[in-house]
């Protein structure tokens, strides 16, 4: 059994963007369980895989996941199907995490996914 391989990831940070308090790794993982238990049958989150990821960047760090979709052969999805929900997934996961911004990897590209929080955050001038 085969299908076209599409990879997916989903890349989530812990640190909650109003109080900076960063969340723990059980309740990330009973989150995105509680949405893979709710998805159909052959849906493309019908089966992820997380990685506990370390994020460093200038001025910062924060612990935070990696959600993997991949276009699994037993129950195959298109990639237009697997970027909806991956959209879709980081879109309640950003909200639930209370993340400005949440990043989906494909191969040909990378969708970063914000929150209307951000937006508000913008126009009072505390993020750039």
């Amino acid at each position: 059994m085969t299908s076209p391989t599409i990879n997916t990831d989903i890349y989530v940070g812990f640190k909650n963007s109003s109080n900076r308090k960063s969340i723990s790794y059980r309740k990330a993982r009973k989150f995105i369980h509680t949405k893979v238990e709710q998805a159909e049958r052959g849906s493309p989150i019908g089966c992820v895989a997380l990685s506990k990821v370390d994020y460093l960047y200038k001025g910062g760090k924060e612990k935070g996941i990696l959600i993997h979709l991949i276009n699994y052969p037993r129950f195959p999805n298109t990639r237009k199907d697997i970027r909806a929900e991956a959209i879709k997934l980081a879109t309640a996961t950003a909200k639930e995490f209370k993340q400005c911004r949440v990043t989906v990897v494909m191969k040909q590209e990378s969708i970063m996914v914000s929150s209307p929080r951000q937006i508000n955050f913008i126009e009072k001038g505390v993020m750039k």
